[in-house]
């Protein structure tokens, strides 16, 4: 019964009725068909439709296995592609809808960082300068909080300006820096420090931030990232 499934889904996509193809297809994996020609025609039949949960769902399914197939990893692809797309929607309208928290600036600063990554470099320039001036609205908005100020930094050492990484550092340790909390505040002085190469400062930095109350382990895992 599963292959007459099988086949009636291939006459189905024959005469272009998608429907149908679907639907038999998905019968023949409820049979417990295990070919995975059956899940490629599925997930492409599926992805075709709009239907990318259903398609995500069934590339869930077979596992380690879908790995083999590039047609499903080509659909897979496509499928991550456009969750990164919607990823940065949301955060765009994140910041349409509450254009004064500082968080939403953050988070659409970050999501443009991701998605930079992905395109060429004349591009990713334009993206990451937006990023930044998202980030700086974000210190506008609340210059005492160490969010933006660590974000700001991770974009500066990604786009080696190393300027900007001094002028962070002397905005954070100021006497009328208002940045908090304290100890995250030490920490990032630390790592920025330590991207310029000024180690001897940088662990001075990261003693104070042990010394004014910062988790241990949380800390130790702040340092090891700058390391990635």
């Amino acid at each position: 019964w599963a292959n007459l499934h099988v086949l009636e889904g291939i006459q189905s996509e024959q005469r272009q009725d998608t429907s149908k193809a679907i639907k038999s297809y998905q019968s023949a994996i409820r049979m417990s068909v295990d070919d995975v020609r059956v899940y490629e025609r599925l997930i492409e039949l599926l992805y075709s439709e709009g239907r990318f949960e259903d398609a995500e769902s069934y590339i869930g399914q077979l596992g380690r296995i879908a790995n083999s197939s590039n047609r499903i990893s080509s659909v897979s692809l496509r499928l991550s592609e456009r969750n990164r797309s919607n990823s940065l929607e949301l955060a765009r309208l994140g910041v349409e809808a509450r254009p004064l928290d500082p968080y939403a600036w953050i988070w659409y600063a970050r999501r443009l960082t991701i998605s930079s990554r992905e395109m060429t470099e004349e591009n990713g320039k334009a993206v990451l300068e937006t990023a930044e001036k998202a980030l700086l609205r974000a210190r506008e908005l609340a210059p005492e909080e160490v969010d933006s100020v660590r974000t700001l930094f991770q974009l500066y050492a990604q786009t080696g300006k190393t300027e900007k990484v001094e002028s962070l550092i002397a905005e954070a340790t100021s006497k009328d820096s208002k940045i908090k909390p304290e100890s995250d505040r030490l920490l990032t002085v630390g790592l920025m420090y330590r991207f310029l190469g000024q180690f001897d400062k940088a662990q001075q930095y990261f003693s104070q931030a042990m010394s004014s109350g910062a988790d241990s382990s949380r800390t130790n895992l702040q340092i090891g990232r700058a390391h990635v």
